[in-house]
């Protein structure tokens, strides 16, 4: 019986129809004279990519099982006939397929921008092999420290409730100095009242004993 070999297909890059077909099949022939059996795998989120479409085309023509590995409700209708797996996780899913002693080999559609590129990655650390099927198969592996992506949450605004406004301490020492200097003001200006009355008192009583002592000296005169 012929060991079955994976060919994972996976990405949106774009490439041509004829590359792609090409590349495969170069990998299919050569397993085929091994005795292997090659099975195309599609791997994606929501709908298939154009390399994707064009690589169950070629299954289609060659003969070959395609299989593919998706979420529930995703589009289906462009590619040819192949098995369907739904999941919520498909790029984890499909990388199960390693197991025992099969093969897998990953042909990536890649696109720097393309976040299912990067998914598609989690092949290597079940460790598949993945080839750039835009860039004559070059090899692809994922970079040290490399970490899915994460939508980034907002902070939760606090809520600030503003405190009661406090004036300053000097402000407030201020404001008792100045208090303190009026209160010093009019005592110091009622004391200045009160000596300028004791003062016009003391003339008054002068100036009353003068002209009392003057009337009674005319007095006396008129008198003699």
């Amino acid at each position: 019986m012929a060991e079955p070999t994976y060919l994972l297909v996976a990405g949106n890059g774009k490439t041509s129809r004829n590359n792609v077909e090409a590349l495969l099949n170069d990998y299919v022939v050569l397993l085929r004279q091994r005795k292997n059996e090659p099975i195309i795998v599609l791997v994606y989120d929501n709908k298939p990519s154009e390399g994707q479409i064009w690589a169950s085309h070629y299954a289609k023509d060659q003969g070959i099982s395609c299989v593919v590995y998706t979420r529930k409700d995703a589009s289906t209708m462009a590619v040819q006939t192949a098995t369907l797996y739904e999941s919520e996780t498909p790029y984890k899913e499909a990388s199960k397929l390693v197991k025992g002693e099969s093969l897998a080999y990953g042909f990536l559609l890649w696109d720097d921008e393309d976040q299912s590129c990067f998914d598609a990655l989690t092949f290597s650390s079940k460790g598949i092999s993945c080839y750039d099927l835009t860039n004559g198969l070059y090899d692809i592996a994922p970079a040290a420290g490399l970490k899915p992506v994460t939508t980034p949450q907002p902070p939760v605004q606090e809520q600030i409730v503003p405190k009661a406004q406090e004036e300053p301490e000097e402000a407030v020492e201020a404001e008792e100095d100045d208090s303190e200097d009026e209160e010093d003001d009019d005592l110091d200006e009622q004391e200045d009242l009160e000596e300028m009355y004791f003062a016009f008192e003391t003339i008054g009583k002068i100036m009353a004993r003068g002209f009392f002592a003057e009337f009674r000296a005319l007095m006396d005169n008129d008198k003699k």
